[in-house]
């Protein structure tokens, strides 16, 4: 599972860190925004 979030959002990354998502290569739309944080997560 990935998902992406803003740099500016610290309890949203310490939220998904603590669940067990690590960092990725930015994605999607936002993956050239400066601030973009993305996390990925295997689901098995």
């Amino acid at each position: 599972m990935a998902l992406e979030t803003g740099g500016r959002q610290p309890e949203a990354i310490e939220l998904y860190l603590s669940a067990g998502y690590r960092r990725i290569p930015d994605f999607g739309h936002y993956r050239d925004e400066p601030d973009v944080r993305s996390f990925g997560k295997d689901l098995d």
